[in-house]
């Protein structure tokens, strides 16, 4: 879901690159640089042959997006605040 977080708070909502492709975690997970790879459609033997990152590696990518989509939403709310002065 960290992907989707990604994707959906850049390129959907602010209509900007992928944390994926910008901090360069497509290589930290031994992924394509194409920000519309997802392993989706990907043969046996791609799957067979692909490597996990370590946890750390994971863990320290939920985390940098978890802190982006929480500051999107502070500043969506906070301008709600001030358009509808709640």
């Amino acid at each position: 879901m960290t992907r989707v977080a990604d994707r959906f708070i850049h390129f959907r909502l602010l209509d900007k690159p992928q944390l994926w492709n910008t901090e360069g975690w497509h290589e930290r997970f031994n992924m394509p640089a194409d920000p519309q790879e997802f392993g989706f459609s990907w043969t046996n033997e791609q799957v067979n042959a692909w490597q996990a990152p370590p946890k750390a590696v994971l863990m320290e990518y939920f985390d940098v997006v978890n802190t982006e989509v929480a500051l999107y939403y502070a500043n969506f709310f906070f301008a709600l605040f001030f358009l509808f002065k709640l």
